[in-house]
């Protein structure tokens, strides 16, 4: 089975189904919907055009350069990097694609009050993902396109502050640094860099499987992030100060898919997701333990975030923010969720662990992206014999 995460930097892989074992195909960085055609040939987006190139299934490599067959195919993009090409092959050659560019999501970024009611941050419109506020309120970190930008919400500025891209930045508690996440020899690595754009960006830790970060202990001493692998869906893992190096080590993995990992502001619990009970639900963990976990949602919840007082603890239901009251003494014993808006703003979520809203200092505000109609295509078209067309442009 081939299987591609698309985008700059991300790598396509050959999965076996019977040892599910991996394999990454070589040359292929950055393939988009990457299909196996019955000829011998893999066929792959790029932009808004369809590739193919050889592919030998003994060796499990292609050969060859590949070549443009298909041009003017519609694509979405849409947070970490993935590009949605709309184009499906038949097992008898035929090709339907829906015609156009690729359109990347249009928003801008807003205040949202608790009763729903927004502001915009600064007047820029682009495709925003996975804003987070500085701790003093005033900046707020996020991934527009495929780079880390910083807004100043008093000025109404931006500046970028990457330039191999990244995505889920993370204030470090002084907010001088920002950690991200980017491609580093085709891993989804971590990275650190000065939150003005100042400095370069430092590798801080590159494992096997893609890594993304998502939240600071208070003291700076630790940081929570999350792992995508094969076997296990997502795991939680800790990247520790160590004072000569930052060292990880797992906190959370179990057979379940475990993400969001997200510090209180006192630093005595980890607020995460976990499908262990048929769905996303989310949970609270004593840090660093022992201890036992504490449910918090009902009926579903992902993308957890405190309140900076610790007297609350927010999370997505669906196109609902919810806001669940928590003992101001630190026990946590939570109360009964409630709702404070929906619909609107906040119909753009994520499934995978990143987190797709923020909460400033006062808890008053919610930074979000607010979804801008752009008009989509209408129109499939289908060409016949369309593998006999590749097989003539790319022979062997």
């Amino acid at each position: 089975m081939v299987g591609t995460g698309s985008g700059p930097g991300l790598r396509t892989a050959v999965v076996s189904l019977r040892t599910s074992q991996r394999r990454w195909i070589e040359g292929l960085d950055g393939a988009a919907g990457t299909r196996y055609l019955p000829t011998g040939h893999l066929v792959f987006a790029s932009s808004d055009e369809l590739f193919a190139v050889r592919f030998d299934a003994g060796k499990l490599a292609i050969s060859g350069t590949p070549v443009s067959v298909e041009r003017g195919v519609y694509g979405t993009r849409s947070g970490t990097f993935a590009t949605f090409s709309h184009f499906a092959v038949s097992s008898t050659g035929t090709l339907a694609f829906v015609p156009g560019g690729t359109a990347a999501s249009a928003t801008t970024l807003v205040w949202m009050d608790r009763a729903g009611s927004a502001r915009p941050v600064a007047a820029f419109r682009g495709s925003h993902f996975y804003p987070h506020v500085s701790p003093d309120g005033r900046f707020v970190a996020v991934q527009e396109e495929n780079d880390i930008w910083v807004y100043d919400s008093e000025r109404g500025t931006r500046s970028r502050v990457t330039t191999r891209g990244g995505t889920d930045p993370v204030w470090a508690p002084d907010g001088q640094r920002i950690v991200f996440s980017a491609a580093a020899g085709g891993r989804m690595s971590l990275f650190s860099v000065p939150s003005d754009g100042s400095g370069d960006e430092e590798l801080l830790l590159t494992q096997e499987n893609p890594v993304f970060a998502h939240s600071f202990a208070p003291d700076g001493s630790v940081l929570a992030f999350y792992e995508v692998t094969t076997d296990r869906a997502r795991d939680i893992w800790l990247l520790v100060d160590r004072g000569s190096a930052w060292e990880p080590e797992p906190f959370l993995a179990t057979p379940a898919n475990e993400r969001s990992p997200s510090f209180s502001p006192n630093g005595r619990w980890l607020a995460y997701v976990s499908d262990e009970s048929g769905r996303d639900e989310i949970y609270v963990q004593p840090y660093p333990g022992p201890g036992a976990k504490i449910p918090i949602s009902r009926d579903g919840g992902r993308e957890p975030v405190w309140a900076r007082s610790g007297g609350e603890l927010f999370y997505r239901q669906g196109d609902r923010v919810i806001a669940v009251p928590l003992r101001a003494d630190g026990s946590l014993a939570p109360a009964e969720p409630t709702v404070l808006f929906s619909g609107g703003l906040a119909r753009y979520f994520s499934a995978s662990g990143s987190q797709t809203y923020d909460v400033a200092p006062d808890g008053q505000r919610f930074v979000m992206a607010e979804a801008i109609d752009v008009p989509m295509p209408r129109q499939i078209n289908v060409v016949i014999n369309w593998i006999e067309r590749v097989a003539e442009l790319v022979p062997g």
